[in-house]
């Protein structure tokens, strides 16, 4: 006992929260992110084999319902980056070279997440990069925030086109002609 108030700890709560999210029925789960995305013009087009995978991967990593409406970088080209997050893994020497090669290894992969996670591997030994080095610069890239579901599966679930194209914007504008 406690001569203070009660309190509530929010992290607590949040974690929590998520657990239950992470333990239910998937069509429940769809239907509450659907639910909470209700008005969104990009997750309305988007088909619904496509949110019932991204709902799959990022079930167990959501706390919040709230929490979904981040993941507008699944169905849209029109998401924005995170500064911070660009300065610090897209605007740092060589991160446009290793980028590059990821590129240019993921375009003659098959783009399964076993593929992808080889030509990150491989990118990061050609550049001289410690293994991970790489995974940071291509979320950023592809996603545009520095936290979220893993880069391998990402891809793969984005697919070739998105995926290439969205690397591609970000070595041609964002990290420009950086070695």
């Amino acid at each position: 006992v406690k001569n203070g108030p009660a309190q509530v700890d929010m992290k607590k709560l949040t974690h929590l929260n998520g657990l239950y999210l992470a333990e239910l029925p998937a069509d429940d789960f769809i239907r509450g992110a659907r639910a909470r995305l209700a008005g969104q013009d990009w997750a309305a087009a988007a088909d619904d084999a496509h949110f019932r995978r991204v709902c799959a991967m990022m079930q167990s990593r959501t706390k919040l319902y709230t929490h979904v409406m981040d993941w507008k970088y699944f169905f849209s080209e029109d998401f924005s980056f995170d500064e911070k997050a660009v300065q610090k893994e897209l605007k740092k020497p060589g991160s446009g070279a290793a980028l590059a090669a990821l590129i240019g290894r993921l375009e003659s992969s098959d783009f399964s997440a076993p593929a992808v996670e080889q030509a990150l591997r491989q990118s990061e030994k050609d550049a001289g990069l410690a293994e991970g080095k790489v995974n940071q610069p291509a979320r950023v890239a592809v996603t545009g925030v520095a936290a979220g579901a893993g880069i391998y599966e990402t891809l793969a679930l984005l697919g070739r086109e998105t995926g290439l194209r969205r690397l591609k914007k970000a070595v041609d504008g964002i990290c420009g002609a950086q070695p």
